[in-house]
């Protein structure tokens, strides 16, 4: 199903690049004199298009979290490693699809780590749900029921601040404001799983998390003022 969906993405983005009407130098040269005067709003029309391509990397970003319920294993380790798998799914998914449309080195540069960093930590939290060495951590019925409250709090704000950025022909801005939102959710839910978890590989992980986003949007905020 999440390929399924990302693939309707790589399609929309595939669409916008066909409507921009790429010519060769000649074909363009011919295209323009033939048709100078019968589209008077090709900005209008580049714009949509760029807003159109904002709109499928948004969706990108916050796709697989709505394809998967929060896990409810009784477990704050489990549930923490299985629901950070499709927050990274979708800064891997998003981060893929803006690529080809990064103009900013450094903008460049931390997409691409979000690829890499974020592609071997899904890698990494499927093998350490499968390899059955988590102390699963025993809360009472009261406790749990808080950190899935408090984790649920963390996501709706997220989410909530992610939807707030509207696609626009500014790629590249969407892109990080959203992102910014999506990293906080991840930074959140980390420091939250630090309050109920004992398990000494997933503590490491959160507070390794919490770290690299947190400096990421450092990073993010100054791009914002940049781009």
């Amino acid at each position: 199903m999440r390929h399924t969906l990302f693939a309707s993405f790589l399609s929309a983005l595939c669409a916008a690049h066909l409507s921009c009407g790429v010519l060769s130098a000649e074909d363009s040269h011919t295209h323009h004199n033939a048709h100078s005067h019968a589209y008077p709003h090709t900005h209008t029309t580049d714009s949509a298009n760029q807003a159109t391509i904002s709109k499928a990397i948004l969706e990108a970003m916050h796709a697989p979290m709505m394809l998967q319920d929060p896990s409810e294993s009784k477990s704050p380790e489990i549930d923490y490693l299985t629901d950070m798998i499709p927050h990274h799914q979708g800064a891997v998914d998003s981060a893929t699809l803006l690529l080809p449309h990064i103009t900013d080195d450094e903008l460049k540069t931390l997409a691409q780590n979000i690829i890499s960093s974020q592609t071997k930590e899904i890698e990494d939290f499927k093998a350490l749900l499968e390899s059955n060495t988590l102390t699963n951590t025993t809360l009472s019925n009261a406790d749990y029921k808080e950190f899935l409250k408090a984790n649920k709090k963390a996501m709706e704000s997220m989410m909530h601040q992610m939807h707030a950025v509207q696609p626009t022909d500014d790629i590249q801005k969407d892109f990080v404001r959203a992102m910014i939102a999506h990293h906080n959710g991840a930074i959140k839910t980390s420091k939250i799983v630090l309050a109920y978890a004992k398990d000494p590989q997933v503590r490491k992980i959160a507070q390794s998390i919490i770290a690299d986003q947190e400096g990421e949007v450092k990073l993010m905020q100054k791009l914002l003022k940049k781009l």
